[in-house]
């Protein structure tokens, strides 16, 4: 499964790129001086939601993965090393190779200041299809879950 992300603009143009795309910076190449709406295709040809950007509202999308750490892994983790960084780079190392099951969330939404109090409107997409929406980051889904940075 390939996950797209479409920029829409005012001026009927839009900026496409994929999740796939290892260590691109396009996210950040979003124009958010034109952007009016924001999608979530699911191997470029169905479309899994959608944002519309209000004027003053900001985009907020993250791709979150969360390792699902059993016994075997730890024991293999503490095996490797007992130094805390070399255990997480070991972690990330195994993840990134497909050698542990991983949780993937794509959260996505915007927030927006209205009289000086910043409010939020997320929400979060699982692997599985089902949704979750939230009102602040710190509700976030996987907050609760120890995560190893393997976000893009």
């Amino acid at each position: 499964m390939t996950i797209f992300l479409k920029a829409i603009y005012n001026d009927g143009t839009f900026f496409k790129y994929s999740e796939d795309n290892e260590g691109s910076e396009d996210y950040y190449k979003i124009d958010r001086t034109k952007l009016i709406a924001f999608e979530l295709w699911m191997d470029d040809r169905d479309l899994v939601h959608r944002v519309n950007i209000e004027p003053n509202q900001r985009l907020i999308y993250r791709r979150r993965v969360a390792i699902k750490m059993g016994l075997d892994i730890m024991k293999k983790v503490l095996e490797y090393s007992d130094d805390p960084r070399e255990q997480q780079n070991y972690i990330r190392k195994l993840a990134l190779e497909g050698k542990i099951p991983t949780i993937v969330v794509y959260v996505t939404g915007y927030q927006e200041t209205i009289k000086g109090v910043n409010s939020q409107s997320l929400v979060a997409i699982y692997e599985d299809g089902h949704t979750e929406q939230f009102s602040k980051w710190k509700e976030a889904p996987l907050d609760n879950i120890p995560l190893i940075e393997l976000e893009k």
